[in-house]
């Protein structure tokens, strides 16, 4: 037999024992019971979910549609009085745990602790924005650790006596941390305030107490906590910002909105500058604030609403470096 005629068997052997596998795995395939149908899978449980929109930037910042109005500001507790022991009738300090339960403590924001300055503002009063002879001042000096502040010569809200505001304290994780505040009326009455962070308590001269928030501010420390705002993260000015204030033997949730960037005309020219309006009750004073990113988002204008109509502005006349020790 030839190689020609070897190689042809062998291929014809091989290929005559593939076609007999073949077979015999069709056979065994067609022999196998039938498969049971699997049983459907468990439907998955709905999770619970919580949308977190991306911050917006403030240029593109838009009005809030009405049903995205915040809610309204819950009332501040009422001074602790003694207990009257009559039954059904709360204790004082029964009542001011009551009246802390339905407040909401706002969020923390990040804040950088603003660098020292001194700003003096003009005061205009009345229909005619008459300017009074004496301005405002606002000395604001810090380390970056501690801090002192003194606001002097503020007009009260219902254009009044003027006021001085002093505040000092530190700077923590929540921003701007008061220890102690005190407002002293056209140098006369003095109304204390003391935040006792290791108690976690707001004290104040009548013995009432209300409980503190991690940023709970005071009335003049709340404005350099909106200036370390918008050093720190100008995106967060946006919507409605809420800020637990403590002063003058009262408290609150204080909101304000914010309108948007507007250009105010000063002495040197148009000031672009970010516009927060507090939210107010009819029959309510209202305070408002311009914040200028290029003046390191110090506040360049206060204007105060009184119930009785009466306007008062502060505009910001000059700023210059202040001390930076505390």
């Amino acid at each position: 037999m030839t190689q020609a005629e070897l190689r042809r068997l062998r291929r014809l052997l091989v290929l005559g024992l593939l076609s007999a596998a073949l077979h015999l795995a069709v056979i065994a395939w067609m022999a196998r019971p039938p498969a049971r149908a699997r049983a459907p899978a468990a439907a998955a449980q709905p999770a619970l979910m919580v949308s977190l929109s991306a911050p917006a930037s403030p240029a593109a910042l838009a009005p809030s549609p009405a049903a995205e109005t915040p809610p309204p500001l819950p009332p501040a507790p009422a001074p602790v009085e003694a207990a009257s022991g009559a039954a059904g009738v709360a204790t004082g300090e029964q009542a001011q745990t009551q009246s802390e339960a339905s407040i909401q403590m706002p969020s923390v924001y990040a804040v950088q602790p603003p660098p020292p300055v001194a700003l003096t503002y003009d005061v205009l009063e009345g229909p005619q924005q008459a300017a009074r002879a004496t301005p405002s001042r606002l000395l604001w000096e810090s380390d970056g650790n501690n801090y002192t502040l003194r606001f002097e010569n503020t007009p009260g809200a219902d254009g009044g006596p003027s006021r001085t505001y002093t505040s000092v304290g530190k700077v923590d994780d929540g921003g701007i941390a008061p220890d102690s505040a005190q407002q002293e009326i056209d140098g006369g009455r003095t109304t204390s305030t003391r935040f006792d962070r290791e108690t976690g308590r707001i004290e104040f001269d009548s013995g009432a107490s209300v409980r503190l928030g991690p940023s709970g501010q005071d009335t003049a420390s709340l404005l350099m906590q909106m200036t370390g705002m918008g050093l720190a993260e100008p995106d967060q000015f946006r919507g409605t910002l809420s800020f637990q204030v403590g002063a003058a033997g009262r408290h609150a949730i204080v909101r304000f909105d914010v309108v948007g960037l507007e250009q105010l005309e000063g002495a040197s020219g148009i000031l672009p500058a970010w516009h927060l309006s507090e939210q107010a009750a009819p029959g309510q004073a209202r305070l408002e604030v311009w914040l200028a990113p290029s003046m390191k988002w110090f506040p360049v204008q206060l204007r105060s609403s009184a119930p009785n109509g009466q306007v008062t502005v502060q505009r910001l006349r000059s700023m210059a470096p202040g001390a930076p020790k505390p």
